[in-house]
């Protein structure tokens, strides 16, 4: 089996399948179906290229040919196994392929299978057999002309027939059916002129309840006359000559038999949806076929190469040098499986957005492009120019292009954004793109690149308006490792920072760029503990941090306070007090380990043997002119005091080395 190997964005791809989902008019010969035949149409789904696989030339020796009559007997005592099935083909080159799961039809057929076909099926290695290799093989072969072939008949009778063409048909008949679910298989193709390789399911009652009332499905069927398309159709209805059938045919834009091709089908009660490659090419419904609809029962699964007919086209004695099908896989999962997987819904996904011509491209040919074993039960899907994503909570949605590639970066679906829940959008200020996945967004734009946000950060980004606030576009991913747990995000207008203990908040314009010349969390102001408030007088603005403020005036700038004197201004009514805004941080290094800060109506000093107290008006003036806190009177001990004294004014402040008194009659002493 192939291991799958998921590409990288942005170039990694490898080169293009190109499947083009077109139809051209159905002009196919339409085979003719008997009361007693089973004719078919069948579907071919381009697959990416197995390597060394092509190009493998298995003859094995014939084998004696057993008379099938008595095999074929024994497995119909017991009941046909139902529900899923996996048939990977692993074992040694010439075996024979699980006789539990597969038999053989032998012999011509009435009127050639019902469609004049020209080949003898054998259940001999003779023209099926696993080639060692990972893969089943079946081939028709041109004999010499009057060669004869052993046929066993369900009586018991052997009967030697003259033929010129023998090949194989595998069934599951009596040994495995399935109702629903998804049948899958991949599949490399002869396209010998005159080959008619298929992979189909007819109704389990086909025995008693002969074609078309027993139903067929084709799920891949190719032609050589046909060379770059497949078919798919459904057939259903009373009689051979009453039913309806609806094929379509898809052009996979190069030879069918170049690669193998992942086909499937997967049925539901009321619909059929026929895949190539991951990709939706039919769909038939329960209201399309109306009365003829037959499927609603049990089906069992057939593998052939037949020869010429009605379908298989002219042939001749050269066709036998491209007459091999190699079969990689066979799978069937349960209805339940089908509807919890994505490739019908990352099909969708690929075609609402343009399908071969639209971002996503086409699939690249060298390697398988589906899987679906990742987290939560996802599945993805490889094509040139990005992934289709899918899983059941998010639905499915594309990644590509230059937030492909950061999601590349970041890990993919593993890494905390998970899953992409919408397409990328774009349209955004500044001509930027966005996408969203269920642990945050991605953002992108042609000045500042692609970048995540996410959790607690990623939140208070979509509270303060996405790309359109202050902040605009991110500029850096989360960055974590900060003190106290700590971490912030980078934007084109700001940061926004979040710890366990504060939450998220921003910081930007002056009040950020203040908050930066200090050493961000760093300082003594530590976290951003709120947004931004403005509204404050002299149109002012202000930022709480855990360990102080800033306030931001057009007339004083951004400045902070903290501490004790920022206690202090707290005390004394913010900016709405005597003091107003600061202008300017608070300068240490003063006499005695002392500190101050210059406000709008006064100064605020602070040492450790006097305390934090306010200086201003006259009393500060008159403290100035005797040297401040080196003068004789050294830091203020109180806060100033004022009230009536006689018919005067009186106001009075208490220093280290004095008082000093200011009296509305007497002026000032000290």
């Amino acid at each position: 089996m192939q291991s799958w190997q998921r590409s990288m964005l942005g170039g990694l791809l490898a080169a293009t399948l190109g499947l083009a989902l077109s139809t051209p008019a159905y002009g196919a010969p339409t085979p003719t179906p008997t009361p007693t035949g089973t004719p078919r149409s069948a579907t071919a789904k381009p697959t990416p290229t197995r390597t060394a696989t092509p190009t493998r030339t298995v003859t094995p020796t014939p084998a004696a040919t057993p008379t099938p009559t008595a095999a074929r007997t024994a497995a119909r005592a017991s009941a046909p196994r139902v529900g899923t099935l996996s048939q990977e083909f692993d074992g040694p080159a010439g075996s024979a392929p699980d006789p539990t799961v597969w038999g053989y039809e032998v012999g011509r057929g009435f009127q050639g299978w019902g469609n004049w076909e020209k080949q003898f099926y054998t259940d001999s290695r003779h023209n099926s057999w696993v080639d060692g290799q990972g893969n089943l093989a079946i081939q028709a072969k041109y004999e010499q002309p009057g060669a004869t072939m052993q046929y066993g008949d369900d009586a018991g009778n052997s009967n030697y027939w003259e033929t010129q063409w023998t090949s194989a048909r595998l069934v599951t008949r009596d040994k495995f059916q399935f109702t629903y679910g998804r049948a899958e298989a991949r599949i490399k193709v002869p396209q010998g002129a005159g080959m008619w390789p298929a992979f189909w399911s007819l109704g389990s009652d086909n025995a008693t309840n002969p074609w078309p009332d027993s139903g067929e499905i084709d799920i891949f069927e190719g032609a050589s006359w046909n060379r770059n398309s497949t078919l798919s159709n459904v057939f259903g209805g009373p009689s051979w000559d009453n039913f309806r059938s609806i094929p379509k045919w898809t052009d996979v834009g190069a030879p069918l038999g170049a690669g193998f091709h992942t086909v499937a089908v997967e049925w539901t009660p009321d619909t059929l949806q026929f895949f190539i490659d991951g990709q939706l090419h039919h769909e038939v419904t329960r209201a399309n076929m109306g009365s003829d609809w037959r499927a609603d029962k049990a089906n069992y699964l057939i593998l052939n190469v037949a020869v010429g007919g009605n379908f298989g086209g002219p042939f001749d004695a050269n066709s036998g040098s491209d007459a091999t099908m190699l079969v990689d896989y066979v799978r069937v999962t349960d209805n339940q499986q089908v509807q919890q997987t994505g490739p019908l819904a990352i099909s969708r996904s690929w075609t609402a957005n343009g399908g071969l011509a639209g971002k996503l491209g086409d699939t690249p040919r060298d390697r398988a492009t589906t899987r679906c074993d990742l987290r939560d039960g996802g599945c993805v899907q490889a094509f040139t120019g990005g992934l289709g994503y899918w899983s059941p909570s998010s639905g499915a949605h594309p990644v590509w292009g230059e937030i492909g590639k950061k999601y590349a970066q970041l890990g993919w679906e593993t890494s905390t954004l998970g899953y992409p829940t919408s397409d990328e959008f774009c349209g955004l200020r500044g001509g930027g793109c966005g996408q969203a996945f269920q642990g945050g967004m991605l953002y992108w734009s042609p000045a500042t690149g692609a970048y995540a946000v996410w959790g607690e950060i990623g939140k208070k980004y979509a509270q303060l308006g996405w790309e359109t606030s202050t902040l605009g576009y991110p500029i850096s991913d989360e960055f974590c490792g900060l003190r106290d747990g700590g971490c912030a995000q980078r934007f084109s207008g700001g940061l926004i920072y979040w710890t366990p203990a504060t939450g998220a908040h921003p910081v930007w314009g002056a009040i950020g760029q203040r908050y930066a010349d200090l050493r961000w969390e760093n300082s003594p102001l530590g976290y951003p503990t709120s947004d931004e408030f403005c509204g404050l007088r002299d149109g002012g603005c202000g930022q709480r941090f855990s360990g102080g403020y800033i306030y931001w005036t057009p007339g004083t700038g951004a400045s902070p306070v903290w501490g004790a004197i920022g206690q202090k201004y707290a005390d004394l009514g913010w900016e709405t007090g005597q003091l107003g805004y600061p202008l300017g941080g608070e300068f240490c290094g003063l006499r005695d380990g002392g500190c101050a800060q210059r406000f709008q109506g006064g100064s605020i000093y602070w040492s450790p043997a006097s305390g934090a107290h306010q200086s201003w008006g006259l009393i500060r003036d008159y403290w100035a002119g005797n040297g401040w806190e080196t003068g004789r009177f050294g830091y203020p001990v109180w806060d100033e005091q004022c009230a009536p004294n006689g018919d005067a004014w009186e106001c009075r402040q208490s220093y280290q080395g004095g008082v000093i008194v200011y009296n509305s009659r007497t002026g000032m002493r000290g």
